[in-house]
This record gives C-alpha cells, sequence and structure tokens, in this order.
C-alpha cells in the first residue's frame, strides 16, 4: 500500500492511497480517496482505466506535488525479473488536480525504463521516478527528463531507494546491487560508490540528514531463530546465535562524504575516444566500439576528459546520435612519445584511403561504418626498431587532419585502423609530423604483436605461464597484473624469470599455447574484483571522464528573489536577476557553460520571459526572468538555478512562489506627514501658524443639504453622552444620529476611548474621534493613499479608485471624468486617477468623511477611510436679506418716482 497526503494545503484534507491488488482476486488495482473534511469515508475508486490506462497496468507510487495542486501516480505494466522489488515497463504519469478534479495523462517514458517507484524530493519542488533510469521534473511531473541510465550487463539492475532532505538539493539512491549513487537537483550528473552490503545477513538502508547527506545504515538480520524460545536476532542475539556485546550495535552508520566521493567518480564510457581537432582551442571526441553501442550522453556535458598524463577537454555538447561530444581544450592533449609507440619513429603511409567517398568533407563519419577501414603503414629509411605494437590497439593516430583509432595489428609495419575523420591529403607523413593520443578503452600492457603465452607447471588454480622471446618481457611492475585469455583470466602473483610469471587463475587452467594477439595483459580499476571475466570496467584507462570543478565562486541574487513567496498584483510584472561570479579563466568562455535554468510548477499561471547574458571578461555571468500576471488567480513554485554538471558547487539561488493575488498583511492608509502622537498632543500648524488639527466639540455632526445647523447623518463624532446633542434644534436632526461605542453609558469616560480610537480615521470609531485634519476651502485637495505591506517601505498607492461620503454630503465635486458633480450616486461612481492627480473640490464647509474603494480589476479589495474639516469658506449672502435689500431699493425707486410726479404737478399749478 502507498499513499500520498495533502497536508501542507490549509484548504484541503485529501489523503490518496494506493492499493496494489494484485493477487488479491481484483479485477484492477484501485486507488482510493476519502473527501475533504470527512474520516473514514471513502469515496469512489479510482484504477488505472480512470487516465486511460487497462487493466495491465498496476499502481507504483503516488506523490503530492503542493506547489501545483496536484496527486501524481506512477503506473506500470507487470514486469517480472526485478528481484524483490515491484517494477513496471511503459511507465506512465497520471495527475488529479486538487482544485478541479481532473484526472488526465502527464507523462509516458520510454519502454527502456522499467520504473519502481516516484519521489518528491524534500525541497517540496523536484521530483524524481526511478527504477532501471533516473528520471527529473521540475514542473510538477509535466515533463521528465533522463538523469541516468543504469548498465544492464546481468540481470537488471535498478535503482530501488530514494533519499533526500528538506533542506539542501543532495539527494542518494540506493541500487539494487547495494551501489549507493547521490547528487544534486542543480546537476546531471550522479556520483557513486562502491557497494555497501559488507555480509550476507545484512539489510541495507539510506538516511539523509538534515541537509540530504547521506549515510548508509546496515542491520544483520537472520531467517531463523538459533533455538526455539530463544531471542529473536536483533538487539541481543548475532546471527550465529551468540549473545551480542553491549558496545556491539546490530545497526550501524556509515557516512558517505558526498563531495569527496564525487570528485573521484569517473563517469567513463566504455569505449575509445577519437580526438578530432576542429579549432585551435576545440576539438570533438568520437566513442569508438566496434559494435557502435558505445555512445555519451546528455549527461555528459560539463564534464571533463583527463588524459593520466595531463591533456583535458570539457564536454560543451553531445550530438544528438550521442557518437560525438563536442569540447574545449582545456589542457593540450599529450601525444605517446616514441617510447611508448616506437611506431613514431616511422613515415606513416596510407593504403585505401583514396576509394573513400567522403575523403574531402573533412566530416566525422558518424558512426563508422566497417567500409571505413584503411591501412596504416610504416616506412622509414633509417630502419629504427621497432613498429606498431599491440598495445597501440585503441589509440588515434593523428595525421594530415585526419583522425584513425587503431582497430588491429597485422606486423609490426601493418596496422588496420577505421577512418573517423578523413585526412586532407593522403600523401605521406613523414616522422614528426603525426601523432598518436592515447584514449584507449584500457591500457593494453600487452605489447608484442608475434609473442606467445604458454600455461605449464599447474597445481590447482596456479600455474607457470611463459611468454615466447621476443621484444616483450616481465619484471616485478607485471605483480598483480591481470592475464586473461581467450577462456580463463587471472592475477600475476610473481615474476619467475623475464619470461616466466606465476599466475592465481579463477578458473582452473588447461596446459595450452594461446597465439599473438589472443591473450592480455592490464591493471584492475581501483577498487574492482573481477569474479567474472574482466570486460573494460575491470580494468584501467589512460583516462577518465569526471565532475568539472564549480564554475562559479559565488551565486548572488537581488533582494525580490531572495523572498520565499512573492505576492503578484493584477496586470503586475516582477523581474529578479541572479548572478554567479566565475572561477575559470575568461579565454575559454566560461560563460557559456554556467547557464541559468528557470522552473515554474505552474508554467501557464504567469508570462514568463527568460533571459542570459554575460559580462565582459568572462568572469560573471547572470539570468533575468520576468514574469508577466495574466489576470487569473494562481500559484507557482519557481526556481532560478545555476545549472552545473557537477556536484562540487554549493547550493545556488532559492526556490520562491508566486502567488498571484493579494497579500494578507496589505492594506492602504491616507499618507500623512505627521505621527498621531503628534496629531492629538503637537502643535501642528499651516504657513502663518494657522492651526492644522480641529477639534470638535461634544456629539458633533457635520451638515446635511439642509444646511449647517440641520445635521442628518446617524454617524456622531467626539460622542459624550452627558452633553447636549449639536446642532439639534430642528425635526430632521432630532431624528438622527445614534452612538456606538458610547451607547449605554452615562459620560464620555465610560466610553474608554484610546489615543487610537481618538485618532482613527475609521466611521465605526466616530463616537471618540475628537480632532479633524484641517483642509482650506479654495485650495482643490488631492488625496494621496499609501499602500503598506509587511516587509515594505509604504509606497503611493497609484492605481483607480472611488470616493465615497460616508455622511450623505453632496456639496463637492471631483475632477474625475472631466468634472463630476451630482448626487451621491453620481459622485461614489466616479473614478479617481491618481496618475492624472484628481482633486477634490469643495462646495461646503465642515466634517467631510470619505471611504477609498480601490477600482476595477484588483486582486486586493482594499478600502479605507479619512477624514478632513474644510475651514474658510467664502461668506454666503442671505436669501432673506437679499430679497428685503431689493424689495427696499424698490420702494425707493417708487418714492423717488411719487416726488417727481408730485413735483411735476406742483409746477404745472404754476
Amino acid at each position: 500500500m502507498r499513499a500520498s497526503v495533502d497536508c501542507l494545503d490549509p484548504s484541503e484534507s485529501f489523503v490518496y492511497v494506493g492499493f496494489d491488488t494484485m493477487g488479491s482476486g481484483l479485477t484492477s488495482n484501485l486507488i482510493f480517496t476519502t473527501p475533504k473534511g470527512t474520516s473514514g469515508a471513502w469515496s469512489s475508486p479510482l484504477s488505472p482505466n480512470s487516465f486511460g490506462l487497462d487493466k495491465t497496468y498496476m499502481f507504483l507510487a503516488s506523490v503530492r506535488h503542493t506547489p501545483s495542486s496536484t496527486h501524481l501516480f506512477l503506473f506500470g505494466q507487470v514486469q517480472t525479473g526485478c528481484g524483490s522489488a515491484t517494477c513496471g515497463k511503459s511507465a506512465a504519469v497520471g495527475r488529479l488536480n486538487s482544485l478541479t478534479g481532473v484526472y488526465s495523462m502527464s507523462f509516458t517514458f520510454p519502454p527502456s525504463f522499467l520504473a519502481v517507484g516516484m519521489e518528491l524530493h524534500g525541497n517540496g519542488f523536484d521530483l524524481y521516478a526511478f527504477g532501471t533510469e533516473l528520471w527529473h521534473s521540475v514542473d510538477g511531473g509535466g515533463t521528465w527528463l533522463r538523469v541516468h541510465s543504469l548498465p544492464q550487463t546481468a540481470g537488471t539492475l535498478l535503482f530501488a531507494r530514494f533519499r533526500s532532505a528538506r533542506q539542501g538539493e543532495l539527494f542518494s539512491l540506493l541500487a539494487s546491487d547495494y551501489s549507493v549513487f547521490f547528487g544534486d537537483t542543480s546537476s546531471r550528473a550522479l556520483g557513486s560508490g562502491s557497494t555497501v552490503r559488507h555480509g550476507t545477513n545484512g539489510l541495507i538502508d539510506l538516511y539523509s540528514d538534515t541537509f540530504g547527506v547521506p549515510s548508509v545504515l546496515e542491520f544483520d538480520y537472520t531467517t531463523s531463530y538459533p533455538a526455539a524460545g530463544s531471542y529473536p536476532m536483533g538487539f541481543l542475539k548475532l546471527p550465529n546465535g551468540a549473545i551480542r556485546d553491549a558496545d556491539d550495535p546490530f545497526i550501524r552508520k556509515y557516512p558517505i562524504p558526498v563531495r569527496s566521493v564525487a570528485s573521484t567518480t569517473d563517469f567513463a564510457i566504455p569505449a575509445a575516444l577519437v580526438p578530432v581537432y576542429t579549432g585551435p582551442k576545440s576539438l570533438q571526441l568520437f566513442a569508438y566500439s566496434s559494435d557502435n553501442s558505445a555512445r555519451f550522453s546528455p549527461v555528459h556535458t560539463g564534464l571533463v576528459v583527463k588524459q593520466r598524463d595531463g591533456g583535458q577537454v570539457l564536454i560543451t555538447s553531445i550530438s544528438a546520435s550521442g557518437y560525438v561530444a563536442n569540447g574545449i581544450i582545456r589542457a593540450p592533449l599529450v601525444g605517446a612519445t616514441s617510447t611508448v609507440s616506437p611506431a613514431l619513429q616511422f613515415d606513416l603511409n596510407f593504403q585505401g584511403v583514396s576509394a573513400l567517398t567522403d575523403l574531402s568533407n573533412g566530416d566525422i563519419v558518424e558512426p563508422v561504418a566497417t567500409s571505413s577501414t584503411v591501412t596504416l603503414s610504416l616506412t622509414s629509411a633509417n630502419a629504427p626498431t621497432g613498429g606498431w605494437r599491440q598495445s597501440d590497439v585503441g589509440k588515434t593516430v593523428v595525421a594530415n587532419l585526419g583522425s584513425f583509432v587503431i582497430a588491429q595489428i597485422t606486423s609490426s609495419t601493418a596496422a588496420v585502423a577505421v577512418m573517423v575523420r578523413a585526412p586532407t591529403s593522403i600523401s605521406v607523413v613523414s616522422t614528426g609530423s603525426w601523432a598518436i593520443y592515447d584514449f584507449r578503452s584500457f591500457i593494453e600492457s600487452a605489447l608484442s604483436t608475434s609473442q606467445t603465452v604458454t600455461i605449464g607447471s599447474i597445481s590447482a588454480k596456479q600455474a607457470v605461464v611463459t611468454i615466447s622471446n621476443g621484444e616483450m618481457t616481465f619484471d616485478d611492475s607485471a605483480v598483480g597484473l591481470y592475464l586473461a585469455v581467450s577462456d580463463n583470466w587471472g592475477v600475476v602473483l610473481d615474476v619467475l624469470t623475464t619470461t616466466t610469471v606465476k599466475v592465481g587463475f579463477f578458473l582452473t587452467p588447461t596446459a595450452t599455447t594461446y597465439a599473438a594477439g589472443s591473450w592480455s595483459l592490464f591493471d584492475a580499476s581501483p577498487g574492482q574484483i573481477a569474479t567474472t571475466f574482466p570486460g573494460l570496467k575491470y580494468r584501467t584507462r589512460p583516462w577518465n571522464l569526471t565532475l568539472d570543478a564549480c564554475p562559479w565562486s559565488t551565486a548572488e541574487h537581488t533582494d525580490a528573489i531572495q523572498e520565499s513567496v512573492h505576492y503578484l498584483d493584477f496586470a503586475s510584472s516582477l523581474s529578479m536577476q541572479s548572478v554567479v561570479r566565475t572561477n575559470v579563466d575568461a579565454a575559454l568562455q566560461v560563460q557559456q557553460f554556467v547557464r541559468f535554468t528557470a522552473m515554474s510548477s505552474n508554467p501557464t499561471g504567469n508570462s514568463y520571459s527568460f533571459l542570459q547574458s554575460s559580462w565582459p571578461g568572462g568572469t560573471l555571468a547572470s539570468s533575468l526572468l520576468n514574469v508577466q500576471d495574466t489576470g487569473s488567480t494562481s500559484r507557482s513554485v519557481v526556481s532560478v538555478r545555476p545549472q552545473a554538471s557537477t556536484l562540487l558547487c554549493s547550493r545556488g539561488t532559492e526556490t520562491f512562489t508566486i502567488v498571484n493575488g493579494c497579500p494578507p498583511t496589505r492594506f492602504i492608509r491616507l499618507a500623512t506627514d505627521y505621527t498621531p502622537d503628534e496629531f492629538l498632543h503637537g502643535n501642528l500648524v499651516f504657513l502663518g501658524d494657522l492651526p492644522r488639527v480641529q477639534f470638535l466639540p461634544f456629539n458633533y455632526r457635520p451638515p446635511s443639504q439642509y444646511g449647517v445647523s440641520v445635521p442628518t447623518t446617524d454617524n456622531m463624532y467626539n460622542a459624550n453622552p452627558a452633553a447636549p446633542r449639536y446642532n439639534d434644534r430642528f425635526s430632521a436632526a432630532k431624528q438622527t444620529g445614534t452612538y456606538k461605542k458610547c451607547a449605554g453609558k452615562a459620560t464620555r469616560e465610560d466610553c474608554h476611548c484610546t489615543d487610537a480610537d481618538r485618532a482613527s480615521m475609521l466611521v465605526a470609531k466616530s463616537d471618540c474621534i475628537d480632532a479633524v485634519e484641517k483642509v482650506i476651502y479654495d485650495d482643490p485637495y488631492v488625496p494621496q493613499v499609501n499602500v503598506y505591506e509587511f516587509g515594505r517601505d509604504p509606497a503611493l498607492y497609484m492605481r483607480p479608485y472611488r470616493l465615497v461620503e460616508l455622511n450623505n454630503r453632496t456639496d463637492y465635486c471631483l475632477s474625475a471624468g472631466g468634472g463630476t458633480c451630482g448626487n451621491t450616486t453620481v459622485l461614489s461612481a466616479a473614478i479617481m486617477d491618481p496618475t492624472k492627480n484628481d482633486k477634490v473640490y469643495w462646495k461646503g464647509s465642515e466634517l467631510y468623511h470619505f471611504r477609498v474603494i480601490v477600482a476595477g480589476q484588483e486582486y486586493c479589495a482594499l478600502s479605507t477611510e479619512f477624514a478632513v474639516f474644510v475651514i474658510l469658506e467664502p461668506p454666503r449672502t442671505s436669501i432673506v436679506i437679499t430679497a428685503m435689500s431689493a424689495a427696499a431699493v424698490g420702494f425707493a425707486i417708487f418714492l423717488l418716482l411719487a416726488y417727481l410726479l408730485y413735483y411735476y404737478k406742483q409746477a404745472s399749478v404754476w
């Protein structure tokens, strides 16, 4: 039974449990779910058929990937021959989105992969599927990349267990042959150690410490108790039945020094490498094997090929076929000397090259065809001694820019070679103008092309081996070497004479003679003991393929990328830069190999763009990740990492979460240039010593549409139940106005208003508000609102908003929309735009109380409130006074006209 439990997301409590029902009588393998918030109640079962798979598929593993809100299920068709492990072929990953409830197939692995399990790294982000291969996903199981393939030489070799820790990026794997592998989420290279099983009755497991550093756990077991009724094997009993000593723990722990082991791990492939020069500092390495089976893989990119004599090539890319590795020369290749390869004393002739159709193009023959064989013959006027040796097989001849790998020595002056790249000319190459490079698949110590070996004087599995007279002789350096003939192999125990040695064979030898070229003498690889016929794995090479030194010394990034959670506003963007300082000389163009990868668990949740660049001199390399919100709420886990094919780097940049939504700590508030204490107890003034704070009378209410003396709002300011109500003469005023905090209290002291309540701008605190900032009637008012968020400096809010007056006042206008005046509905609908410096124009006096409401499409439904007190309104002319004045003027005119009429009549009488 396997399960994935969602206990990290507080909005869900799903549990997915898979039951492997093979052989139980059920017709399919089932996955059950328990509904959210329900204990013990199981919903309808899922089966592989739910994901479009037939009943031949079995359930292998499940993982909860919290960043993408998905549950992942690994399926495979039942496969035998995997030992104690359960494995499946034609493996596939199914996804169940826990938010939408949608099932879908996510990925299908190639047939070469036999799957055992799937695990989520302790960092909660990287996914790994393992079995005969190791696969890595960084996007929640949508896409997978192959990291490593185990060699399948005898039986099925599997990755059986995966271990990691929450901190650090290391992980470790235990293979079915008890060998340990370890890697890093930022690298596509795996380090490995030898087998860790020390006894036949030992159980092995891996343990990762807090930072993912692995240790091997080994504990004893026995299949039966030594005697009936005795203590079982374990804490007390040893496998032989004896009582365990107190200081002999039955569980043993062996820490693995990952960095040390990784630095010595050899990733070489079973092939001879053929160097092909493509420039002064660049070349290609062709992987040659007689059956064309050996190839490079993408995981070799970034590794270093090192010659035993000092040459180094940094692999920069692998061809699509895998036969060719492109590289940069770190240290010049070291060619063989005439002492080691006497053929260099001769002139070199090409025979059979002219018939090849690809002579002129200068490209690598990929893969090498049998028709590309040529004969390299040696000639010399000086008749030097020596010539081709048996140990030259597998070496590369470079002449006239052509590259040839020696396949067979037919005589001391003739060698059959396979042409990897045709020469620019087939003319004779004089001595000193051609070279031999040693990148053989193993070091052959049998030099002669004509000497035979004879096995005699057999005693049990030991025998005396005699080499016929010739160029090659034995000395003390032969002790410990392997001698392999066509049907047996052994170790040289002693040198008896220059032509005879004592050999301990693994199989009982037969007295016989082996022809020249049919026997081999070689050294064993470090730590290898050939209990079966020693293939290339057990033979020492003149080169190895190792991890590169870390190409950077420090990894840096902006403050934004250091945040574990970053909230992205509606239609906004986020930019994050990462920088590494490189260690390698700029002439090697190291910026090509310090690359960054950007990974998101929800690639469709945002619009991403990713740029990489380097500074002049090649000492710095950087990446710039731009994330653009696309207008829908989502959650994405993003990681920007400097990518390296090495385990020798310290951890790079952190993984962080982007939430398209409203930060829980964000709020807005009116921007002020004073503190609450200064506001209440200070001496804030305008220019000219005009006080900026208006202290309100008890039970104050602002004016209404009926006039200053007729308040109609329910909001009381500076409430005091013991004092008379302010402007409470008219019926409309008496019918409105209620207490909040002071309701049912006898005095203002009973309301317990704090200074925070008094300085508040919230209408809900109006009972306690006794002071308001003044504004001048003739000055257009520009509300300035700040955005506050934990961990960030306040910033001006520059998005659209609406203003709503909370006491139903309409005696003001807004510049929004070209000018807005009118009733409450019209004013409240107007959109204020801070980028256009929209203003409020006063048409009345005293207290206004506004609510700011964020407008438009936003993730945050933010609002705040503020109050101002308008002063210095121009004196108003009374309508009554105006009417009386008009009547008086009219009456005066009437009197004047009457007088003039009277005067006119009097004049007429006279």
